[in-house]
């Protein structure tokens, strides 16, 4: 996996070398839209202005599909 991980693509600009920079190109924006989308559920979702327990401590807003 390249979680957490750091590419440096060098070559040429056309080629392998471009084939793997526009290929990481891809996934690098797939996954920024898919967070700002996530973000803007939530967002318009705005589950903090309900009344909360003043002790629970933490309050945890969960966006997962499957949650």
């Amino acid at each position: 996996m390249l979680i957490g991980k750091t590419a440096l693509v060098t070559g040429s600009t056309s080629g392998i070398g471009q084939g793997i920079a526009e290929a990481l190109a891809t996934v690098i924006r797939a996954r920024r839209q898919a967070g700002y989308a996530d973000a803007r559920k939530m967002l318009e979702a705005a589950p903090w202005p309900r009344d909360v327990d003043p002790f629970a401590g933490v309050l945890a807003h969960d966006i997962r599909q499957d949650a």
